[in-house]
């Protein structure tokens, strides 16, 4: 829509901005040049051009479109009395840019709907460098350029012009100078299928459509005092085009304000004005007031005095330009005025002011409409007031609310938005003069659902309170449903998936009593209210998992109930809704202070990277008086704390990354001061048990707070586990000395005899010795619990030694806790530890193989060095296996159908984390990806996964007895590897992970036979 006056046959559009960087004319013009002088012939010249290309011309000369650096056409001009005019006809959108003879840059959009078109009223002599543009970046297209000096450049609508000579479709008037009543009114219908652009004559001076037939025709007698004003008022954007008695057109759009045209004659002849009012927009049609006054210039002053809406006005809070895309505008503003709207329609309502509250310049994406498919959303939220909202859009249409889908909030849907200004009033149902504060939320997309308490409660409507049956209401319901209450309810924080209608209403009578409800669910659900007055009010987890509400003060009237299941979209629970009068929720003592310099409640322990056992265990008292979220400002932490520490870790940091998590019958939640003074916090993680965990850890003290969820005062028993082997290794991988030895046990004192003294034993298990004791030396595979174990007495020397017919290993754990390791000390791939000054008390020993087999073995216990003066024993010759050969010149398929399916997976997915049963391994050498890239692959990919990314991490890991590495693709073309994150499982994660397919292979660490295995997918840890 344009908004300025337009009174001349034609627009000069010259705007002096300077030579562009990116368009240089000294370059060949693309599709040729011409040499032209006034009055050329034929006239028009039609150039059938290439448009478009890959430069931005914005950037450099202001002007829209893309185009290549060379101009598309060159023209050299003999000037004379005629105007220049260069225009384009297309199926596309296009643009139009031109240096003139004085280097100044002229651009134009769309003149003709999505054509555009410059005019030269008074052209220079000299070069004309014309590029022709598209709008988007669509390559090059071939299209018409137009040049003449007569005329647009553009054809007519079915061939449709305005016509003076056929009979007005609202009769004729006869005005003499004097005449009363002034001004003369006549009420008409405006618009129609003619582009007022079609005829020649109005061609680049006037917009807009209307009849063939003039719309009123005045036969007018002037006199010599008066001028002649011609002007037309109605509630969308109207135009005037004005044939004069010597045949001269005059044009205009908007020049009488709001929207309305005004057409001025100071000295008017006698004779036939033939007048036509259209509509901006084609398709529209509106019913208008034609004015004819020789003293009044139109309605413009009217709108001044305050008592009428007028977005001439600048708007109170601002403005703002959108582009197509643009999301959402949130905007604080205040509501109310003393102007009523209701002039404009029986749906306006409220007061407001005359100016705008706010104001948007709005420029959609989609080609030839200028609509976009989207529909643009306007809502108001203001707590505890009735508010209402009137929206102008760039037509001059009025949409009007006061409280939409059942809520005391206004909100407008316009469908689709069209391109221009859009002013917005927001005020108040109450006409007293007041205002208050309100949120403007401007959306552009689909309409957000809202939950609508006009609509009947699924599971029915009772009166409660006074006259009826004393005691707890119970309803048992289905929890759930498809939309998100933290989106369609604004004023508050709420939780879940709710349908749009209400589970419960009751129609309540107060007793002067408390009124509670609450839901109870054998999962989690959340709870939704509203209050007799149109309030909300939300509620999550009051009671473990299941929500609460009370309201000490109750009001009469309805309260509508609505029940959510927390776990997702369309996913619904049984549950029991009960409301109860009298009982009273006690709510925690809040205060907003956590000190980590204060005694610990539950003590404090020093530990060393390496430290045995490992997960190290306390067990505490989770829970507290202290909301966590106001507590700490810097991180989003939620759950109830004490003051001071739960427990308190002194840390000397390693190589390893340090894991602490909570566990708990209750919902806990977990809070961990670094040493840096920085706060990690977490909720669940671990289903409802949190973790936390430091890749690469400080030294110093982490001041660890273990609370609950609920805030209802009490405490519950919970366990902190301190590890360095991360989330992902379950409790049943670690090395267990708690567990009865296999093949016995041994008491033996400083000097034993015999000695040395020999056990036979069974190598081997399936526990990889390095993920069971955090000590990446122990390599091979165990048993859970020791193979033997040595209670020795004394400080002389000892030594152990295995040997076997295979591979063998040997992990110890001497009285201190510490892990002794040792694989081929003894030559012929036996197993040797020598301690010099051996501690007395307690060695468990596991004897493990290197590859997981059993096989049977001696153990020898000895006061000597066993590796000094070892003879090597015979080694059985085994059969000779064929040696896997990898495959180096073999490419892999990311394109090729996964070998183990292939899944759709949306942010925030259930369960978490989602696992797939895979094979791992295979002929191909994944250093062909990347030369970091580790293991043995097959050509397709072991799984693919499409993910629809939000804020989240995602987190791809594998887990198996064997040693594996794992491959990504990323939707990029991008890829990831990795081998051994969590011990001998591989882990990637992506913190910003973009939508789209991700490859995955899984591979195994050596060439040889493929391995069992699993591949996690989570958003929050690694592996299991």
């Amino acid at each position: 829509m344009i908004r300025t006056i337009a009174l001349a046959a034609a627009a000069t559009l010259a705007l002096g901005l300077g030579t562009a960087a990116a368009q240089d004319y000294t370059l060949d013009p693309i599709s040729g040049a011409t040499k032209l002088a006034a009055g050329f012939a034929p006239d028009p010249i039609v150039i059938d051009v290439q448009a478009g290309g890959d430069l931005d011309a914005y950037a450099a000369t202001a002007c829209y479109g893309f185009v290549e650096a060379a101009p598309t056409y060159r023209v050299f001009y003999t000037a004379g009395d005629a105007p220049l005019i260069f225009s384009v006809t297309a199926e596309i959108d296009t643009t139009l840019i031109i240096s003139d003879p004085q280097g100044n840059w002229v651009c134009n959009d769309d003149t003709n709907g999505l054509n555009p078109e410059i005019v030269f009223d008074v052209p220079l002599n000299g070069q004309y460098d014309i590029w022709v543009g598209t709008y988007s970046k669509a390559g090059a297209v071939t299209v018409p350029l137009t040049i003449t000096g007569v005329g647009a450049g553009v054809g007519t609508i079915g061939g449709a012009v305005l016509d003076y000579t056929l009979e007005p479709v609202h009769g004729t008037i006869d005005l003499d100078t004097g005449f009363t009543p002034d001004p003369h009114v006549t009420d008409i219908t405006v618009g129609g299928p003619v582009d007022i652009e079609a005829t020649p004559e109005t061609a680049g001076a006037c917009w807009g459509f209307t009849t063939a037939e003039p719309t009123l025709r005045l036969n007018y007698t002037a006199g010599s005092i008066f001028p002649l004003y011609i002007y037309a008022i109605a509630h969308t954007d109207i135009v005037l085009a004005v044939n004069n008695p010597d045949g001269t057109w005059f044009c205009d759009d908007d020049s009488a304000g709001d929207f309305n045209p005004l057409v001025i004659f100071d000295a008017p002849a006698s004779g036939q004005y033939d007048i036509w009012v259209g509509t901006y927009s084609e398709g529209a049609a509106a019913e208008a007031a034609l004015y004819i006054s020789e003293v009044n210039a139109g309605p413009g002053e009217i709108a001044d005095d305050g008592n009428a809406l007028n977005w001439d006005l600048d708007p109170l809070f601002g403005y703002d330009e959108l582009p197509g895309g643009f999301g959402t505008q949130v905007v604080d503003v205040e509501a109310g005025g003393t102007v009523s709207p209701t002039d404009l329609g029986e749906s306006c309502v409220g007061f407001v002011t005359a100016a705008p509250t706010y104001r948007i310049y709005y420029e959609g994406t989609a080609p030839l409409t200028f609509a976009v498919a989207a529909p643009l959303t306007f809502a108001v939220a203001a707590a505890g007031a009735d508010t209402t909202l009137v929206v102008a859009d760039p037509d001059g249409y009025w949409f009007c609310s006061d409280d939409a889908n059942g809520t005391v909030d206004p909100e407008v849907v316009i469908d689709p938005g069209y391109t221009g200004q859009y002013d917005i009033w927001v005020g108040t149902f109450a006409g007293d003069g007041g205002t208050t504060g309100a949120t403007l939320t401007i959306t552009e997309g689909e309409a957000v659902a809202r939950l609508n308490w006009d609509l009947e409660p699924t599971y029915g409507i009772t009166d409660y309170g006074i006259g009826v049956a004393p005691g707890p209401l119970t309803v048992e319901l289905d929890a759930g449903g498809d939309i998100d209450a933290a989106i369609a309810v604004t004023e508050e924080v709420c939780n879940g998936f709710v349908t749009t209608q209400s589970s419960y209403r009751i129609n309540y009578a107060s007793s002067g009593r408390s009124l509670t409800f609450a839901v109870t669910a054998g999962e989690d659900t959340t709870l939704v209210i509203a209050d007799p007055d149109g309030a909300w009010f939300c509620n999550d987890d009051f009671d473990g998992l299941n929500p609460a509400i009370t309201f000490e003060f109750a009001l009469d009237g309805p309260y509508d109930v609505w029940v959510g299941a927390y776990a997702g979209a369309g996913i619904m629970v049984p549950a029991t809704l009960t409301i109860t009068e009298g009982d009273t929720i006690t709510e925690p003592v809040e205060t907003t202070a956590i000190d980590a310099t204060l005694e610990p409640v539950a003590g404090a322990t020093e530990l060393t990277a390496g430290f045995a056992p490992d997960p190290f265990v306390v067990e505490v008292d989770a829970g507290g008086p202290i909301d966590a979220y106001t507590a700490v400002e810097d991180a989003f932490c939620v759950g109830f704390v004490t003051e001071a520490p739960t427990y308190v870790l002194d840390y000397t940091a390693g190589a390893y990354p340090l894991t602490i998590r909570a566990t708990s019958e209750r919902d806990t939640t977990l809070l961990v001061q670094a040493p840096d003074g920085t706060f990690e916090c977490n909720d669940d993680t671990n289903e409802l048990d949190p973790e936390v965990t430091f890749a690469a850890p400080d030294p110093g003290l982490y001041a660890i707070w273990v609370g609950t969820y609920a805030g209802d005062g009490t405490t519950a028993p919970a366990t902190i586990e301190i590890s360095e082997l991360g989330g992902t290794v379950a409790t049943t991988t670690l090395l267990d000395w708690a567990l009865d030895p296999t093949d016995g046990t041994a008491t033996l004192e400083a000097g034993f005899e015999p000695d040395p003294f020999i056990v036979d034993v069974t190598a081997g298990g399936q526990i990889d010795a390095v993920a069971g004791t955090g000590d990446d030396t122990c390599w091979g595979y165990v048993t859970v619990g020791p193979t033997y174990r040595l209670n020795y007495t004394g400080s002389a020397p000892l030594g152990f030694l295995v040997e076997s017919a295979s591979d063998t290993v040997l992990v110890i754990s001497d009285p201190d806790g510490n892990w002794i390791c040792a694989d081929d000390e003894g030559g012929n791939y036996n197993p040797a530890v020598f301690l010099e000054t051996p501690a007395a008390g307690q060695y468990d020993i596991w004897v493990g193989t290197f590859t997981g087999e059993s096989a049977p073995a001696t153990l020898t216990i000895t006061a000597t060095d066993p590796v000094a003066g070892a003879e090597p024993i015979p080694v059985e010759p085994t059969e000779p296996t064929e040696p896997v050969t990898p495959d180096t010149a073999a490419a892999i398929d990311p394109d090729a159908v996964p070998g183990f399916g292939e899944g759709t997976l949306n942010a925030g997915f259930s369960p978490d984390p989602t696992t797939v049963d895979v094979t791992a391994g295979g002929p191909i050498d994944a250093a062909i990806v990347d030369a970091a890239c580790n293991g043995f692959i097959t050509a397709e990919p072991t799984y693919r996964l499409t993910y629809s990314a939000a804020s989240w991490p995602l987190i791809l890991s594998a887990v198996s007895e064997a040693d594996l590495t794992i491959v990504v693709r990323t939707p990029d073309g991008e890829f990831v590897c990795n081998d051994d994150t969590n011990g001998a499982n591989p882990a990637v994660r992506l913190e910003q992970p973009a939508a789209g397919a991700y490859e995955i292979w899984v591979g195994t660490y050596a060439p040889g036979p493929t391995q069992a295995g699993t591949l996690f997918i989570s958003e929050i840890s690694a592996g299991p």
